[in-house]
């Protein structure tokens, strides 16, 4: 049995240890992108929260990954969407 899940439905998905571990700009872009990416995708929250890591700036991420020099660079090896808050999501890689 499948369940069409909406933004809602997506946010409540979370269980409560995992309620804050992204914003609410990125969720949002979580559910867009999966939503583009395939209608028929099965949400799995664990596998998102270790697949995705949101970052305040690529200065925070540049502190994580010693072999990434700049934002295009991040791009060139994984997925990256770009919150219009500033913040990023990046996969993990």
């Amino acid at each position: 049995m499948k369940k069409t899940l909406n933004f809602c439905d997506f946010c409540d998905e979370f269980s409560e240890e995992r309620r804050n571990y992204y914003s609410y700009e990125a969720k949002q872009a979580l559910f867009d992108y999966y939503e583009e990416l395939d209608d028929n995708w099965e949400c799995d929250i664990i596998s998102i929260c270790g697949d995705w890591s949101e970052y305040e700036n690529i200065e925070e991420v540049l502190q994580n990954y010693d072999n990434i020099k700049d934002l295009n660079d991040l791009k060139n090896n994984t997925q990256v969407i770009e919150l219009e808050n500033g913040r990023l999501l990046v996969y993990s890689f």
